[in-house]
């Protein structure tokens, strides 16, 4: 657990000796660079990380079979674009490389997507120590198909808040080839005060979304349903996660019009309904915790977007450093609870790369 408490300390560490000299810019370029190289080794060259590794495994095993063309990939996985990718480096790259160069390259993208996300705020060191706990902790090492399509939602958000609807939508529809939940977000496009015929993107997302139900998620539809509700599986720390989520909520709506007044148009609306989203989540938390704990992933967002943009409120120094502070070891608690609580933190725990077995 060590090495996630350095990385966690690293963001306010550059934060509080950030320097506005030239030399001072210059030093804290190429140490966040070294700090977002590192960010990409740590998810790229995990080995069996996470609960789902051996699944991971397994496909790729599927796609390295000589017998197997693509079509037969896409036909056991049905999330295309990592079916796809897993495909290409199965069959160009030799042996356990291809695997490596599949997680090498989700993790640079995940987090390239969520530090452009989180330097759209100018609180970007505090946006970044809100993702690390969660996000790219847990969510990065251990889920990679859906860290993915979370980080590209995120990357879309800013194109969303700056009123380019068509990049948000082309922006998730990569998103949904790697995890199909992600085409579920489409319709905030109607949220959007960006000038377009929205009766017509409409019409056309729900053509899309019948056609992707019926080529990509019918034949696994039974199974999720099976897993989800069925069988009530329970996921244990989700009420705990909702609460975090329920908290931003709640102070978004206390200082609402305060909010109005620092955030864009398109962010404030979106914001505005994620967050009435986020205090219905328990009204479904009784009919399967698993499913609103993994739709509960994409709201992590508002919870940079409501306290990253609470700091621009206060109007003194001394109150934004200290809400800085208590943001910061509110989301640095939460880690060590995690880690230290949860009943699967052994999958984290100890981190694990293909050169050292073992750290920390």
């Amino acid at each position: 657990m060590y090495l996630y408490l350095i990385i966690y300390a690293l963001p306010f560490m550059f934060f509080i000796f950030e320097r506005d000299d030239t030399y001072g810019k210059i030093a804290h370029k190429y140490l966040w660079t070294l700090f977002t190289l590192l960010l990409m080794i740590l998810i790229g060259f995990k080995y069996r990380m996470g609960p789902d590794w051996h699944s991971y495994v397994d496909m790729y095993a599927r796609a390295s079979e000589s017998d197997v063309g693509i079509q037969d990939i896409l036909y056991i996985n049905r999330d295309v674009g990592f079916a796809f990718l897993n495909f290409l480096a199965a069959k160009y790259i030799t042996g356990d490389l291809g695997l490596l160069a599949v997680n090498v390259f989700c993790g640079v993208i995940f987090i390239s997507a969520i530090l452009k996300f989180c330097n759209y705020y100018k609180m970007n060191k505090l946006a970044v120590s809100i993702c690390l706990p969660y996000l790219i902790f847990v969510i990065g090492i251990g889920y990679q198909r859906q860290a993915l399509a979370i980080s590209l939602f995120m990357l879309g958000l800013v194109f969303f808040f700056e009123g380019k609807i068509y990049k948000y939508l082309f922006i998730l529809i990569i998103a949904a080839l790697f995890h199909k939940t992600a085409i579920l977000l489409a319709p905030l496009i109607l949220f959007n005060e960006a000038k377009a015929n929205k009766l017509l993107i409409t019409l056309v997302l729900l053509l899309a979304m019948i056609g992707i139900y019926e080529v990509l998620i019918s034949n696994s539809m039974d199974l999720m349903v099976r897993s989800y509700i069925d069988r009530e599986r329970e996921s244990r720390g989700a009420w705990i996660r909702i609460i975090i989520l329920i908290v931003p909520a709640i102070l978004f709506f206390v200082f609402n019009k305060n909010y109005k007044k620092v955030m864009e148009v398109n962010e404030f609306s979106l914001t505005k309904w994620f967050c009435a989203a986020i205090v219905c989540l328990p009204l479904f938390m009784s009919i399967s915790s698993t499913a609103v704990d993994r739709v509960s992933l994409y709201f992590i967002p508002v919870q940079v977007i409501v306290f990253c943009r609470f700091i621009d409120l206060f109007s003194t120094n001394a109150s934004r450093y200290l809400f800085t502070l208590i943001t910061y070891l509110g989301f640095g608690a939460f880690l060590i609870v995690w880690f230290s609580l949860s009943n699967y933190s052994w999958a984290w725990i100890p981190y694990r790369t293909y050169e050292m077995f073992y750290i920390f």
